[in-house]
């Protein structure tokens, strides 16, 4: 009777035991999971139409609210539209066409006002000079054109009062001319005879005084340099790095603009010219992208080799305030959301089914974290196209990109015409750009529980024990009878 009832005792403590153990190690189980990093697809509207999508359509432009997107054709000689669609319902709403007798030529360098009413862009006027359309983006009619003195560059006010304009013919444009062209009516300043080497537009202050320029100086130095919209007066700004001319951010209020200095990745208040260092250059950057408010920066750096070739490229974002690097990978990534949320690169292996989107997410609750999001390649033969240009959201839920044929540039360097691309618009997933739940957990009382459960088994054990040595006890008692 009395091994009986210590047996009986004995499995009761070990059940219980066995109850605590399977209570208490799901929540264990549970903070070592982690997130899938397996491609997850991603659905694609893609827009074909030959008579307005045409030859080589090589730049994207999204509206300010978003509800419409601009295809430039014709880059490299070949196409005369902008081809106007609904981002929501992918559908043309229009097509707008070079004025007067120029089929053939092209679109470029689109700006739009403040209010999004009106599109402002460069086109071909004639064999010599350039001019800017203004564009009504309700109606689609362009509402005004200002000539211009050969080929040229231009900006914006932050009131779209004005357009700054760099003007003159690339083959002589040791001498650009500088202009400011009222937009209402068209009526300009004099021109402002400029020194410098082939200058390209940068930035143009929010408060229109300071036009900034990158150049290469006569001994091959490239700078970046300001420019007073009023007297023409030059300011070296800062000698910039001769691998990274031309690559430059802005914030999308025109008061920072951030470049890669000889030495450092700088922030430029372009009112006040304050040059500000951010983070030390470790390679040759090769390009950069803000968010909207400027507090993150991404950073492209190629890693080169004793021969000046590239072997391998770096990733890093950063946080402008201060200067602490958020991420860094291996992974080619190219843009940073509006937010600066999240970043992300295209991809393009030789799949014929279909091409990967990377993102990463930057979260203040957890490791930034690189996803693939598989995009269906279209159409069957994905070979013969390249992509062009893209654009993404604000809110990161859809990237825009416009395919390019392999056959649409002809070996004289010009569009063909009769090689029409697509445009895609790919929904993300909501996996690849939000970032994971966390739950927060009472650590207090996991401890509680945890300090519990040690108690509770070692009690059971010693207790067992007990009883087993009780039992032997009695037993060796009543042998002894």
């Amino acid at each position: 009777m009395v091994a009986n009832y210590c047996a009986r005792k004995c499995k009761s403590y070990i059940a219980i035991l066995l109850s605590i153990l399977v209570f208490f190690s799901p929540s264990s189980l549970a903070f070592a999971e982690t997130s899938s990093k397996s491609p997850i697809p991603a659905n694609a509207q893609v827009l074909e139409n030959p008579n307005c999508i045409i030859s080589y359509p090589d730049q994207l432009e999204l509206s300010p609210d978003e509800k419409t997107i601009y295809v430039f054709t014709g880059i490299g000689g070949a196409g005369d539209t902008i081809c106007v669609i609904d981002t929501q319902a992918m559908q043309i709403r229009g097509i707008v066409t070079l004025p007067g007798p120029n089929a053939g030529d092209y679109w470029s360098h689109p700006v739009f006002s403040p209010d999004g009413t009106t599109l402002y862009s460069l086109y071909k006027a004639d064999d010599r000079n350039e001019a800017i359309a203004a564009i009504d983006t309700t109606t689609l009619a362009i509402s005004r054109t200002y000539p211009l003195s050969g080929g040229g560059h231009f900006k914006l006010s932050q009131d779209g009062k004005t357009l700054v304009v760099l003007e003159g013919w690339p083959e002589d444009f040791t001498i650009p001319e500088l202009r400011t062209i009222t937009t209402d009516d068209g009526t300009s300043t004099q021109p402002i005879l400029l020194r410098g080497h082939n200058p390209v537009i940068q930035s143009l202050s929010p408060s229109g005084r300071n036009l900034y320029i990158q150049e290469v100086d006569k001994q091959g130095t490239a700078w970046l340099k300001s420019i007073d919209t009023s007297t023409g007066a030059f300011n070296d700004v800062a000698e910039l790095h001769d691998r990274s001319y031309f690559i430059s951010a802005e914030t999308s209020d025109h008061s920072t603009l951030f470049v890669p200095e000889k030495d450092n990745i700088v922030a430029i208040h372009t009112d006040s010219k304050k040059v500000t260092p951010l983070i030390q250059e470790q390679h040759s950057v090769t390009h950069l992208s803000a968010s909207k408010d400027g507090n993150h920066l991404l950073i492209n750096e190629s890693i080169r080799d004793g021969s000046g070739n590239v072997i391998k490229s770096n990733t890093r974002i950063i946080n402008t305030v201060t200067a602490a690097t958020l991420a860094n990978t291996d992974e080619y990534l190219t843009a940073l959301s509006k937010k600066g949320d999240f970043a992300y690169g295209v991809s393009l292996p030789d799949d014929e089914q279909a091409y990967t989107i990377k993102t990463m997410i930057l979260s203040t609750n957890s490791q930034p974290t690189v996803q693939s999001v598989t995009v269906p390649h279209h159409p069957q033969y994905p070979q013969q196209y390249q992509l062009g240009s893209y654009e993404i959201s604000s809110d990161g839920k859809t990237i825009y990109q416009v395919f390019v044929s392999d056959h649409a540039v002809t070996h004289a360097g010009y569009a063909d015409a009769n090689e029409p691309g697509y445009l895609m618009a790919v929904r993300m997933p909501a996996s690849a750009t939000t970032p994971p739940e966390v739950v927060v957990a009472d650590h207090s009382e996991d401890r509680r529980a945890a300090v519990f459960a040690i108690v509770t088994t070692i009690a059971i054990v010693i207790f067992g024990c007990a009883s087993i040595t009780v039992y032997r006890h009695l037993r060796r008692t009543n042998i002894r009878r």
